[in-house]
This record gives C-alpha cells, sequence and structure tokens, in this order.
C-alpha cells in the first residue's frame, strides 16, 4: 500500500506534465480544459488563414524573387510545422475519429505550429511592406 501510494506520489508530476502543453507564448494549457481547445483552434486558424494568404501572394506577378524564395520557404515550414494538427482536422471534418494518440501529437505539435506562423506572418508582412506603401500595410495581431 505505502509503496503503491509512494509510487502514485512520484508519477503524479509526470502525468500532469503529459496532460498539458505549453504555448509558444509561455502558457500552460492542460489539455482537457476549454483554453486549450480555443488555443487549438486559433492555431490552426491561424496558420490556415496564412497558407491561402501565401498561397495567394505566390500567384501574384508582382512578387521579387527573394520574396518568393522566402514565402516558399515559410509556407513549406508551415506545413511541416502544423501536419499533424491538420491530419486531425482532416479526419474530423471527415466525420473519422483521429483516436487519441493522434491527437495528442498533434496537440504537442501546436506549440510548433503557432511558432512556425508567427514567422509565416512576419515572412508575409515583410514582402507586403516592399510592395505597398505604409499607410496600406497589414498590422500582424501577434
Amino acid at each position: 500500500m505505502v509503496v503503491c501510494r509512494t509510487l502514485t506520489l512520484m508519477l503524479a508530476p509526470a502525468l500532469a506534465a503529459c496532460t498539458a502543453v505549453t504555448t509558444a507564448g509561455g502558457q500552460r494549457l492542460a489539455l482537457t480544459s476549454d483554453a486549450f481547445l480555443s488555443y487549438i483552434e486559433t492555431v490552426f486558424r491561424e496558420q490556415n488563414e496564412l497558407l491561402t494568404e501565401i498561397a495567394f501572394v505566390l500567384d501574384g506577378k508582382d512578387v521579387s524573387d527573394i520574396d518568393r524564395i522566402a514565402l516558399e520557404a515559410a509556407e513549406d515550414s508551415l506545413l511541416v510545422a502544423c501536419e499533424q494538427l491538420n491530419d486531425v482536422a482532416a479526419l474530423r471534418r471527415d466525420g473519422r475519429n483521429p483516436g487519441r494518440m493522434r491527437e495528442s501529437r498533434a496537440a504537442r505539435g501546436a506549440p510548433s505550429c503557432e511558432r512556425a506562423a508567427a514567422e509565416a506572418r512576419a515572412v508575409l508582412d515583410r514582402s507586403r511592406a516592399v510592395d505597398q506603401p505604409s499607410s496600406a500595410r497589414r498590422t500582424s495581431s501577434w
């Protein structure tokens, strides 16, 4: 009995660490909390919006070679960092259960996706700053 109680007390911090994620901003969120669900939804929407914006900019004819290379690299980084999150979203969209292991991996990858999104936003904003007068520049909400 004492051994079980001691083992439980020793494992409790490790188990707690497995059930929380630290955001790119340093906030610690429990995977089962409403705050985490809101966070992951925000990260997913931001990266999805950025991929769309980058695609439109890359389709434009007025993109310099330097900006094109930077935007394509940011897009690739974003796709890699957010792959697991997007996989879970696609499975849910299709009415399929992604499973707890896949959801857990995606949850733990959300901060990397968040960081990649912030970096992609910075690249996108820099590319637009070169092409637009200062009054027309989009300001980032990050």
